[in-house]
């Protein structure tokens, strides 16, 4: 053949080539006209309304596709669910294909066509030829079966017409389905107007009733949409006044406790051991007082739901260790010993590392309290649910326990385990709520099991990933440290000191791997406050340091032009120029790039006000939870020595 055609003249090529695409265009214009006609057997279907019509016509679109000897059609009988056989063209071929079909019933072909959803091609034992068996139904309900004998013998069947076919026939089948459902509609339609005729009257009656109460409802919805948005007005100035006046008490406390501690420097060089004592007992309500204003702060934003998160990639076991180190102390108190223990494979999370180290000292806080001479643990678990890692921190001790009845009320604000336990221990009833909503913002929650004499454990579940939870984060550039007195501490640039327990003034600061060069150039504080100013510039100066002082952004920068300080003291909120200003300033024209600094302010930070201040400074003292020995350590670091471990 191929030597055929390379025999053959390019005018008999040219001939042979044209006569196949005349051939191709007309097969593929038969198709389309075919296919364009299953529109207007659709439309027809559907007016007809009726089954044998439906099947008529059917009949008739599938004689032009194809060269059908039989074309047959089995219906369902709804009451015994049997085929039987409603329509046969032509009529004096029903006993043949009847028993056609019986045949292919016996020998499973039937069975298998009706569970197909395109054209069974088998062959009839009756005519010795194509017979196409098609089901007539939708997946959720068989409505009967096609079959057709083909005039043509075996192999002979154009298998492009086959999906027209089965499209004809689905089609069928869907104005099949919809003659039911009308039937059906038609029926419940009957009913529905004799339901609707009797219930009219008992509407009409009520109409009257309903437009009444409808009056009432609306005039009700209204009245609590003016309460919801006075309430929302009154809890945002609750919450901004709370702020606001929270800043006002925590400046003079700041300076009170700064003062207290200048007065222990100087009562103890003096060897007044007596009034050393008092102070030290003044020094310690003004913390406590301190974290009570940070608590009621907290509750507000709670309240106001304007909680800041700063959702950040750390390290597990460095944060818990680190709230070890800050509560050992406060165990130490009422002579506890507390342990740690984990499970699992605990790395790093990506969620808010001082929300979570706040929640883990309010319940650590809370077992120290309640709990004397006995065992304080902590456990950290990791699981996967699903697809989400969860970090379980399990809280046990062996203290004064919870009545069953006190559970449910234990979460609630301002809420005690009972009055004489309030009046033993003291507190605001603060501590549980705000750590059971700060686990909540973070994607989880707190639980709790007690029993009243034997002690509580309270467990913290969490998230690994408080966005998202198919998030893998990355582990941040966190190295465990060692600090002078032994334990363990968290370093991480910069650090933001967090809150402290109650009653546990000494709190801990996270310190830099590496201290600075050694500097002996003064100490320059940028505060407005002369109280606050003054306090900060005798601590310095009795522990030996030189001080210059700049009540505001701008004086401090001039002063930076004649001389350069080893260190810069900032307070945030300041005039004209404030703290953030005074940063983006700091380095331009070459003046103070190289200066640490470090913050101190009683502001609130957002996460956006932390990240401006993430890269630019060595340390924040936040909210007046740090002692004299914090500060000074600090700035020895940066200024001076390196820090000498014992």
């Amino acid at each position: 053949m191929l030597n055929d055609r390379e025999n053959m003249e390019p005018v008999e090529k040219k001939e042979v080539r044209i006569g196949y695409l005349e051939k191709l265009a007309r097969s593929k214009l038969f198709e389309l006209g075919l296919l364009a006609s299953l529109g207007e057997l659709q439309h027809q279907a559907i007016l007809a309304g009726d089954t044998s019509r439906i099947l008529k016509l059917c009949a008739e679109h599938l004689k032009q596709l194809m060269d059908f000897e039989v074309i047959s059609f089995f219906m369902v009988h709804e009451e015994d669910s049997d085929f039987s056989l409603t329509r046969v063209d032509p009529e004096n071929e029903e006993s043949r294909i009847k028993k056609e079909i019986e045949e292919q019933i016996e020998n499973g072909s039937f069975a298998w066509a009706a569970n197909q959803n395109r054209p069974v091609v088998v062959t009839s034992k009756a005519y010795g030829k194509s017979l196409i068996l098609h089901v007539l139904g939708d997946k959720s309900r068989v409505r009967g079966m096609f079959a057709g004998v083909l005039k043509k013998k075996d192999g002979d069947i154009n298998e492009s017409s086959l999906y027209p076919l089965s499209i004809i026939l689905q089609n069928t089948s869907h104005a099949l389905e919809g003659v039911a459902l009308n039937k059906v509609i038609s029926d419940q339609k009957k009913n529905l107007e004799e339901i609707v005729q009797e219930r009219t009257r008992t509407l009409e009656e009520q109409t009257c009733e309903l437009k009444q109460e409808v009056a009432f409802r609306r005039l009700a919805e209204e009245s609590l949409v003016v309460a919801k948005e006075e309430a929302e007005r009154a809890t945002r100035v609750k919450s901004d006044f709370i702020t606001k006046i929270s800043h006002e008490f925590q400046t003079p406390l700041n300076a009170i406790l700064g003062y207290c501690e200048i007065l222990q420097f100087e009562t103890k060089n003096l060897n007044l051991p007596k009034i050393n004592e008092d102070l030290r007992s003044i020094e310690v309500s003004g913390r406590h007082l301190m974290v009570l204003f940070n608590d009621i702060l907290d509750y507000s934003k709670t309240q106001a739901g304007v909680m800041d998160v700063n959702l950040e990639s750390f390290k597990v076991m460095s944060l818990v260790e680190d709230v070890m180190s800050t509560i050992r102390p406060l165990a130490r108190k009422n002579r506890n010993t507390i342990s740690f223990t984990q499970q699992g494979f605990v790395n790093t999370m990506f969620s808010d590392p001082g929300r979570v180290r706040q929640i883990l000292l309010n319940l650590l806080g809370n077992a120290c309290k309640f709990t004397e001479e006995g065992t304080i643990s902590i456990k950290v678990v990791s699981e996967t649910l699903g697809e989400v890692e969860w970090l379980t921190f399990s809280i046990s001790d062996t203290g004064i326990g919870v009545s069953q009845q006190m559970i449910p009320e234990l979460f609630k604000e301002f809420t005690q385990s009972d009055n004489s336990a309030s009046r033993k221990y003291g507190g605001t009833g603060l501590g549980l709520a705000i750590s059971r909503r700060l686990c909540q913002i973070l994607g989880g929650d707190i639980s709790v099991k007690s029993e009243l004499g034997k002690g509580s454990v309270f467990t913290v579940k969490l998230p690994a990933d408080a966005s998202d939870p198919g998030r893998h984060p990355e582990a941040p550039a966190e190295k465990p440290g060692v600090s002078g007195n032994g334990e363990s501490y968290l370093i991480k640039e910069p650090v933001l000191a967090e809150i402290s327990p109650p009653e546990s003034p000494e709190s801990q600061t996270l310190e830099p791997e590496f201290p600075s060069k050694v500097k002996k150039e003064p100490i320059l504080i940028v505060e407005d406050d002369a109280t606050n100013r003054g306090a900060m510039c005798r601590i310095l100066k009795q522990e030996g340091w030189e001080v210059a002082e700049a009540v505001d952004g701008n004086s401090a920068m001039n002063m930076l032009k004649t001389e350069k300080p080893g260190l810069i003291l900032l307070d945030l909120v300041l005039p004209e120029v404030n703290g953030f200003d005074f940063l983006s300033k700091l380095g331009q024209n070459g003046h103070g790039h190289d200066i640490p600094v470090i913050v101190m302010t009683a502001k609130d930070l957002s996460a956006e006000e932390k990240n401006l201040l993430r890269d630019k400074v060595e340390c924040v003292f936040q909210k007046g939870n740090y002692s004299r020995n914090d500060l000074v350590e600090k700035i020895r670091h940066l200024t001076e020595e390196p820090f000498k471990h014992n």
